[in-house]
């Protein structure tokens, strides 16, 4: 729940939204970049294979090749981000372009930023970690804002100090 702590952890970590119990009921809980790759101990730190995974047995985070079959099924970056996203304002502060036509049902919970900067964007954007590693040795993202249809990864670097969400797909 500490953000300074939070800004050094690069094992497994999660929070909620704020520290909020409530927003981990509507939104889920937002994760580190550890806890995407493995959460590991000091006996595990070198033994990938030995990392608790945080998806359960039968489930995995999505790859991005993954990430790109789904928006390339729903017709493309600038479109696919409308087909993904929970229809109305119940969560979203506006919505623009919302259908749900995936049954995605993709909600803004926002994220964990980094530095010491706060929980941001509640009710306007959403991201998902992807489990591949980028040119950069961390783990990638997905996002959906309110004010459009796009969904793709956000210029973001330094992955490892942020929070995102996790959407799992079954084996």
């Amino acid at each position: 729940t500490d953000l300074t702590q939070w800004a050094k952890t690069y094992t497994g970590a999660w929070c909620y939204y704020a520290n909020t119990t409530s927003n981990g009921t509507v939104y889920g809980k937002l994760y580190n970049e550890g806890a995407i790759q493995g959460i590991y101990n000091i006996a595990s730190i070198n033994n990938v294979a030995s990392r608790k995974k945080l998806a359960p047995t039968g489930y995995h985070i999505p790859k991005d090749a993954e990430w790109q079959t789904l928006k390339n099924c729903l017709g493309g970056g600038f479109i696919a981000g409308g087909k993904m996203k929970e229809t109305g304002n119940a969560h979203w502060v506006t919505n623009t372009g919302a259908t749900n036509e995936s049954g995605f049902t993709g909600l803004p919970g926002g994220a964990r930023w980094k530095n010491n900067q706060g929980d941001i964007f509640k009710g306007s954007i959403g991201f998902w970690w992807s489990a591949s590693i980028d040119y950069q040795s961390n783990v990638t993202n997905y996002q959906l804002s309110n004010n459009g249809t796009s969904f793709g990864k956000p210029n973001i670097h330094d992955y490892q100090y942020y929070g995102f969400s996790v959407r799992c797909v079954k084996d």
